[in-house]
């Protein structure tokens, strides 16, 4: 099942891009609305594989020079904690179960009887 995503908006105007309805709702208290896809040169969360935080484009650069080149529109860095004063890591994702390669079953050699 594929889970809706939702652009938001903070108070200084970046958007970010979230999967499903339980996501975009962690974000509302820490200050993020739903809003509009992002345009011109409004600033877009962004995330790159290899990268371990996000980082910010201004949208139509992001889609023209960014995009291409692998990053995806994400969600922002995870909120400071209040009381620690700490930053929680980045969640990493669950790598798939299944091999990056699949082997071909090798072909049975046939003898001939001398």
């Amino acid at each position: 099942m594929t889970l809706k995503t939702y652009w938001l908006v903070d108070r200084t105007g970046s958007k970010a891009l979230v999967e499903g309805a339980a996501e975009r709702d962690r974000w509302v208290p820490h200050g993020w609305a739903e809003a509009d896809e992002p345009t011109g040169d409004e600033m877009v969360w962004a995330t790159y594989p290899d990268v371990a935080d996000p980082a910010q484009f201004p949208a139509d650069a992001f889609r023209e020079v960014w995009e291409p080149k692998g990053w995806m529109a994400s969600a922002p860095p995870e909120p400071v904690d209040p009381i620690t004063g700490i930053r929680p890591p980045r969640p990493v994702p669950t790598p798939s179960a299944e091999p990056a390669v699949k082997s071909t079953p090798a072909k049975a050699e046939t003898v001939t009887p001398k």
